[in-house]
């Protein structure tokens, strides 16, 4: 079994999709709360999968409602000394990584973590211990808002460091670059200096492969973590794969778009998908959703409902205007929320309307982009296991749950800074397809 503990639920079904398209049979559970018990025997529940993805929802969560979380699921993992365990972090490096990785090392007792972040197919690469993010240090990119200086949020090393205990250590592109001997070597000696977690560099896939095969010649235990790009490695590595078939949905020709993401990517992507002649966009004013939350929500349900009868493909999402940096202020300090809070009342808002557009109507496709807005989309719906079907995009995965009405609804998902211009045009199309 190879198990994937993640921190969202996009970053949960883009690398168990690495997985999905080799042929292995892959789930995903999504937990949502601190007391949850994960399935208490994962091999007789899951007799008919070879990975399971656990989505813990600790991104945004605060360390130490982190740290209960990731134990108390670690510790009812039924994982042998054979499988692999695989802990998913944000290419961008948000959410509680080094409180993360720490748990994960001491409950596990691995010997060594190896860390990198490298998701070559989206531009993300690691040199020097350094994040790099479509060409820029990841401190000067628009995928960072944090408060640290940029050149401390892109040193990978001094972002974990800050939150573990265990001495952290490079293996610098130079050594990964004469290939799996001599990263080999460099992994052997770091161990014998006590380091515990090793921030790997890489530039491609290839040298991604070589670090997953010297990990694998490594005389002790490893707990790999990264993004997409190495748990991409991992899957291609293995050998005892099996050939599934995917299930086509019904010829239903609506398909229904939930965005509740403000990262500039989507929202570049959003205009251009508007431009299709079939499209109807039904943007939230988001004032009006704070001071009149039902009527909001049933007016964008009559209108979305009736654009769908009607043969249309449907866009929800909050009126970009409304989000811009000084009416979002002025929207915080008049009904007194923080940052998080507004965005959680958005998420809640669209997961509720969706629910409700469901129930109207027979649509059973879904594109949903944001990781925030898919974890509501999916607890609005009662979705709380998934199955990876495919990838559309690199990092934008086809999936399908059963909904209560026993409809299956297949759900593409997409984090917010994935994809080119066109992405979600992309997806729209290759959505409509199928069934047909």
């Amino acid at each position: 079994m190879i198990y994937i503990i993640a921190d969202d639920l996009t970053g949960a079904t883009d690398t168990g999709v690495q997985f999905s398209k080799q042929g292995y049979r892959t789930q995903v559970v999504i937990v949502t709360g601190a007391d949850f018990q994960p399935i208490p025997d994962t091999r007789n529940v899951f007799s008919e999968t070879d990975v399971l993805v656990i989505d813990t929802e600790t991104r945004e969560a605060s360390p130490s409602t982190a740290r209960h979380r990731i134990r108390h699921i670690l510790e009812h993992l039924p994982a042998n000394e054979d499988d692999i365990v695989y802990k998913k972090v944000d290419s961008t490096l948000r959410g509680n990584i080094g409180v993360e990785l720490d748990e994960c090392l001491n409950v596990l007792h691995k010997d060594v973590c190896v860390f990198t972040p490298s998701l070559p197919a989206n531009k993300r690469i690691t040199v020097e211990g350094y994040l790099i993010v479509q060409d820029q240090p990841l401190g000067l990119s628009e995928y960072y808002s944090g408060h640290l200086a940029p050149e401390d949020a892109s040193y990978i090393p001094n972002v974990l460091e800050s939150a573990t205990d265990f001495p952290i250590a490079r293996i610098d592109l130079k050594h990964v670059m004469r290939g799996e001997e001599t990263i080999l070597q460099k992994l052997r000696k770091l161990v014998k200096a006590g380091r515990k977690i090793l921030v790997v560099d890489a530039i491609n896939d290839t040298q991604l492969q070589h670090i997953l095969q010297s990990c694998s010649r490594f005389e002790g235990s490893v707990l790999y973590s990264g993004s997409a790009g190495l748990a991409n490695a991992i899957s291609t590595g293995q050998h005892d794969t099996r050939q599934v078939t995917i299930q086509k949905p019904s010829p239903e020709k609506s398909v229904l778009i939930v965005s509740g993401s403000m990262n500039m990517t989507t929202l570049r992507q959003l205009e251009y998908l508007s431009a299709s002649p079939l499209l109807c966009k039904i943007s939230i004013d988001v004032k009006q959703l704070l001071n009149q939350t039902e009527a909001c929500l049933q007016q964008a349900r009559m209108t979305t409902v009736q654009a769908l009868h009607d043969g249309h493909y449907a866009l929800i999402c909050p009126d970009p205007a409304c989000l811009e940096e000084w009416q979002s202020q002025e929207l915080l300090s008049e009904f007194h929320l923080t940052f998080r809070e507004l965005g959680i009342t958005i998420r809640d808002f669209l997961g509720r309307l969706t629910s409700a557009i469901l129930e109207e109507t027979q649509t059973n496709k879904l594109i949903v982009t944001g990781g925030d807005t898919a974890i509501g989309v999916c607890s609005a719906l009662g979705l709380y296991n998934l199955t990876i079907l495919d990838e559309f995009l690199p990092g934008i995965p086809l999936s399908s749950g059963v909904l209560k009405d026993r409809r299956r609804l297949n759900i593409a998902t997409k984090a917010g800074g994935f994809g080119e211009e066109d992405a979600l045009y992309i997806v729209l199309e290759k959505l409509i397809r199928l069934g047909k």
